[in-house]
């Protein structure tokens, strides 16, 4: 285990053995009150701020303040006003770069949404009741609840497994595609039994709390005006996909049995209310069509090529008729770099050689029109995948001349010093 995780283990130990037996019935933040954290509250609050500080590398945060801007809107909408009122933690928004259908909440006040998820909800609808859910883990103080019952087993296979989950999760992530191999080191991890714990901390918790969660998000959607039948849609994905997906994603939402449970449960509780949708479909298609993009390359890279195409294509039914060849050119070759990287990490040279092909002649169509901003971008992705090449394909110079252009184009680039500094490594 890396040593900048040793402090982080030390303090989720201190909050493991606070005190003798602790109990796991507490009341939801508001249910009592104005509210005060408990004592092993306060450490676990503590101990998941530097948790946060690794899940969100700042490379692996998808920054987009106007998507923030609208989550955290939604979030408004959907916490009970009784939570907010009782003195309850702020609750903040943030969107990681990340293909796994899922979303995390943290008990001091984080919601975390992966990419994966936002571009796979239909609407606004499938959305809130995510959130809605993930909303509920907070108030009703969920994570608390799961570490106490942890804490009061004391078994030495729950200390370590809650630690090891910790360190999973706090991972720190380099570039776009690391990700991968987080995912990747989980795999032995579910052959150690440690699915319970890890997707208490990362994905979920246990049933009778996850179920308690969603009975919570439909109560919460049919007062703010969702559908909580979405909710139920939502879950139905994960199944439609589970096999393009694979087992190790899968693990994140739980079992096809766990994942019936709770579609069952939302559609039994929904039955107890009259319903309203207020769902604006083409505001929602809009303000996550960047989203969409940004993830169709995870899964490209996966090798998930329908799942990454139908992204591309929804993202296309929102952009005017006489825009939509160049940028369908331009965005079908981000497909093909990520998918040619992607299959030459697996070892799969020939798929890796033809992707690369299509994705250099997609780029150069792209470079010999005139729209300066789709240049841009295209020299831009072109330079990274000549660099990814650059000593298997000896493209150094072709790569460096990529980025001149790109910051030709683009002076003022946010990404000039990141430019900059991987020109430096090319010999040419």
């Amino acid at each position: 285990m890396p040593r900048r995780f040793n402090i982080l283990s030390m303090s989720v130990i201190a909050v493991l053995f606070i005190s003798a037996c602790l109990s796991t019935n507490l009341p939801p933040i508001g249910s009592m009150g104005s509210f005060t954290p408990e004592d092993d509250e306060l450490q676990l609050w503590h101990a998941l701020r530097q948790v946060e500080e690794r899940v969100l590398a700042p490379k692996m945060v998808f920054d987009d303040p106007a998507l923030e801007q609208y989550l955290t809107e939604i979030v408004r909408r959907v916490t009970p006003l009784s939570y907010t009122a009782a003195g309850g933690q702020p609750i903040q928004v943030k969107v990681r770069k990340d293909p796994r259908l899922n979303a995390a909440a943290m008990a001091h006040g984080l919601i975390i949404v992966y990419t994966g998820l936002i571009s796979r909800a239909e609407n606004e609808s499938q959305l809130a009741g995510v959130l809605a859910h993930e909303v509920s883990h907070i108030t009703h103080r969920h994570q608390v609840r799961e570490l106490r019952e942890l804490k009061n087993k004391q078994t030495a296979f729950n200390v370590i497994a809650f630690l090891g989950s910790l360190a999973l999760a706090a991972a720190a992530v380099n570039s776009d595609f690391d990700t991968v191999q987080v995912i990747r080191h989980i795999e032995p991890l579910l052959a150690l039994g440690l699915k319970l714990t890890y997707s208490a901390m990362v994905s979920g918790y246990s049933r009778d709390i996850e179920s308690e969660a969603d009975q919570e998000a439909v109560k919460i959607m049919v007062s703010t005006g969702y559908s909580p039948l979405e909710l139920a849609q939502m879950f139905r994905h994960t199944l439609s996909e589970s096999a393009e997906r694979g087992p190790i994603e899968n693990f994140f939402w739980g079992s096809h049995p766990k994942i019936s449970e709770r579609i069952e449960t939302v559609e039994q509780e929904a039955k107890k209310y009259s319903i309203n949708d207020r769902t604006d479909k083409v505001a929602f298609e809009r303000r996550t069509a960047f989203v969409r993009l940004d993830n169709a390359r995870f899964d490209a890279y996966f090798g998930r090529w329908h799942l990454a195409m139908t992204q591309v294509e929804r993202v296309l039914e929102t952009v005017p008729m006489s825009r939509r060849a160049p940028l369908e050119t331009l965005w079908k070759a981000h497909l093909y770099n990520s998918a040619s990287i992607g299959a030459r990490s697996r070892g799969d040279k020939q798929e890796a050689e033809r992707n690369f092909t299509i994705a250099v002649d997609l780029y150069n169509r792209v470079t010999s029109a005139s729209n300066k901003t789709n240049q841009a971008a295209a020299y831009r992705r072109l330079g990274d995948i000549y660099f990814a090449y650059r000593d298997h394909k000896a493209t150094h110079c072709e790569a460096k001349s990529a980025y001149a252009k790109y910051l030709e184009l683009q002076p003022a680039a946010k990404d000039t010093a990141d430019i900059n500094a991987r020109m430096a490594q090319l010999r040419c």
